[in-house]
């Protein structure tokens, strides 16, 4: 969400009293197993829409299906029921979404008796998918919004998500998966009032909209607190709510401190409390960095080091143009990944997010190897355009090949000693001033990067003048688009086939 100001709002102050957490019998896994086993041989059922998740928070069978297993495995091609996904690569990427439209499924059919036992089991096994993901997270999000999301849905979709779901409160009140799934589809119903833009794009009615909205989500979860069972999703519902209505930062650290005494696993209460202290909300200028480090610290270990990850693979997403990491340690983020890939296995998305971080950091060794395991199974909620992916993944090819890059400028260097070399020079000048002049300003523009150091692109061009390879001295977004657009490009016939030429970029915004 690109939001740059804090909210401006006139606030109704509500504050959020974390209500002490109450003693509660749980069953057993061994009753759970049995209870899911007798649902499934029930004649009368459905299909039983997921695998019962494993205990102890392991990802490998907390699957959507039983019938994924060979295809992760052996890594061949999905085929059968998943058709639509001609690779491993392509399946693993689309996995967390399968699981939510097999959640959403349940929904539509408003099976609300069989969505409880799902998410009780999946909250008392604190079970995850692959890449660590918690399945009673993946739950909420696909019961919170329409499958259309929170801003592209319609009107007649929310009216109609918001009426199944209080359906679901009325028909079983002792529901905590219901009540807190109210609260956050009324938080993201205040959010489509509101608007995703700048704060001062946002109008009046707007504001006073998502004020409103975001009270009856406060309420909800304020009667929520009464029930029995707890839920680790109701504390990060609270702290959203909380932000939304400009509480202080004061309260929003103390409902996160509460959070996670109550599920010091949870990652989402740390990107939670991470972006409320980025800039643009409540923190100043490397606060979030600092927090992260500290409760990396606090935690002590790999679980330190795999929360860092998660903080860091979510505020790095570029959707504010930063490049820089946000300040956080590309090091400590590496051993992160490594080691929550070792607890919980591969997920392409977390792939996509390290090849963009790798980037970021400048690593293009690290870079090369992950859009390898990547193929082209690239996240379009991460690259947004496929040509934001393509161009990263160029530059990260270069890491195959570093002797040829110094052979290369090598080369250009000692033709441009030549007489012929000179005046073929003065050519190749004329002719990219003109034919891609344009080209060096609209990749400045549509790069983000907040500024750009010279660089020297260095072109192999065939006998009839077409670009064959290029290599860049210093690798940016800017300099990849360019690149990218000059590759096949058409200059002079060169003095001789295969020829090196040199072209020093000095780009200013």
């Amino acid at each position: 969400m690109n939001v740059q100001e804090k909210p401006a709002l006139s606030i109704l102050t509500l504050t959020f009293v974390i209500a002490p957490l109450r003693s509660q019998e749980t069953q057993s896994l061994g009753d759970i197993a049995r209870r899911l086993r007798a649902d499934k041989d029930k004649a009368s059922a459905p299909a039983t829409p997921l695998t019962a998740p494993n205990a102890g928070g392991t990802a490998s069978s907390a699957v959507p299906s039983a019938k994924v297993h060979p295809a992760i495995a052996d890594k061949q091609p999905v085929a059968g029921q998943y058709a639509p996904y001609a690779t491993r690569e392509e399946f693993n990427l689309h996995l967390l979404d399968r699981y939510k439209d097999e959640i959403r499924a349940l929904f539509q059919q408003e099976k609300f008796e069989d969505l409880d036992k799902t998410a009780d089991a999946a909250r008392t096994m604190k079970a995850r998918l692959p890449g660590g993901f918690w399945t009673i997270h993946l739950i909420y999000s696909a019961l919170m919004t329409p499958a259309e999301g929170t801003y592209d849905a319609s009107e007649n979709d929310w009216t109609s998500q918001l009426a199944r779901l209080q359906r679901w409160t009325a028909q079983r009140p002792d529901s905590i998966t219901a009540r807190v799934a109210l609260a956050g589809a009324q938080l993201q119903y205040a959010w489509r009032a509101r608007g995703g833009g700048y704060a001062d794009k946002v109008t009046d009615d707007g504001w006073r909209v998502f004020q409103q909205r975001a009270e009856m989500a406060a309420k909800t979860l304020m009667d929520a607190s009464s029930l029995p069972a707890k839920c680790p999703e109701w504390f990060l519902a609270t702290q959203l709510t909380a932000r939304a209505l400009g509480q202080s930062k004061e309260t929003q650290t103390a409902i996160f401190e509460k959070a996670t005494a109550f599920e010091p696993d949870y990652q989402y209460f740390y990107r939670a409390q991470a972006e409320m202290l980025m800039p643009k909300w409540e923190g100043e200028e490397g606060e979030m960095a600092a927090f992260a480090g500290h409760v990396a610290d606090r935690i002590i270990g790999k679980k330190g080091d795999i929360i860092y990850f998660q903080i860091a693979v979510v505020l790095n997403c570029g959707c504010d143009n930063d490049r820089k990491l946000n300040g956080l340690s590309w090091p400590r983020i590496k051993r992160g990944y490594t080691d929550l890939e070792e607890q919980y296995g591969e997920l392409v998305g977390n792939l996509n997010g390290m090849a963009d971080m790798a980037g970021m950091a400048g690593d293009i060794a690290y870079a090369h190897e992950m859009f390898t395991r990547i193929g082209e199974a690239w996240d379009e909620t991460l690259w947004h355009k496929k040509e934001n992916f393509q161009m990263v993944r160029q530059w990260a090819k270069f890491a195959e090949v570093p002797k040829t890059i110094d052979a290369a400028m090598k080369s250009a260097d000692d033709n441009l000693q030549t007489p012929d070399g000179r005046k073929f020079d003065e050519q190749v000048a004329k002719t990219f001033a003109s034919n891609y002049g344009a080209t060096v300003t609209e990749c400045l523009r549509s790069s983000g990067d907040l500024s750009v150091v010279p660089f020297d692109m260095v072109l192999q061009v065939g006998g009839n003048g077409t670009v064959e390879q290029i290599v860049v001295s210093k690798m940016s977004r800017t300099s990849s688009c360019i690149a990218a657009k000059l590759d096949g490009g058409l200059f002079p016939p060169p003095p001789k086939p295969d020829y090196w030429i040199k072209i020093s970029m000095q780009v200013r915004r």
